[in-house]
């Protein structure tokens, strides 16, 4: 199998052509650091938690629709109840989209 080649240089013809000896550079890819797979993974995630715990919720009481069942939330227990459990869903996100980047 040939081996890979960066495919950003490419010599000019004629340095090419006259001195074949020399090999090309090779290409030093910098790696992403591997906290930027979790970190945007985890704020996509804390932006739809309120919502998956608003379906759940509606899910399981007797509201009729999404803004109402949201609004029953906010009123009974407050804004900060919006993100209750959400811990567990940041532990995920990081977990699993930091090891892919890794």
């Amino acid at each position: 199998m040939p081996r890979h080649r960066c495919r950003r240089y490419r010599a000019p013809g004629p340095l090419r052509t006259r001195n074949p000896t020399v090999p090309p550079p090779k290409c030093k890819h910098k790696p992403y650091p591997f906290w930027m797979g979790g970190v945007p993974a985890s704020l996509i995630a804390s932006i739809t938690y309120p919502i998956d715990l608003t379906k759940v919720r509606l899910q399981t009481s007797g509201d009729k629709g999404m803004m109402q069942s949201l609004q029953n939330t906010i009123r009974t227990a407050g804004v900060g109840r919006l993100f209750d459990g959400i811990s567990g869903t940041l532990m995920r996100q990081m977990s699993y989209s930091v090891r892919c980047f890794w």
